[in-house]
């Protein structure tokens, strides 16, 4: 009850209205599909510099941190 409570708080004060079906993760309408692809789905993606596969949530600090 607390929790539910909790969340639409949060909600409202984020403006957010996404929530993943599958684990009921509180994210922007904007990341949800890269959310349930990455962590749900498990879809990778090719670094264009070094054609290492890495997970889509983490392709960008992948390329930050190595390259």
């Amino acid at each position: 009850q607390y929790y539910e409570e909790h969340k639409s708080e949060i909600l409202a004060k984020m403006k957010v209205d996404a929530v993943c079906e599958i684990c009921q993760k509180v994210l922007r309408p904007s990341s949800l599909k890269l959310h349930i692809q990455s962590v749900h789905q498990k879809v990778k993606a090719k670094c264009p510099k070094c054609d290492k596969d890495v997970s889509l949530s983490n392709l960008t600090r992948h390329i930050k941190t190595v390259h």
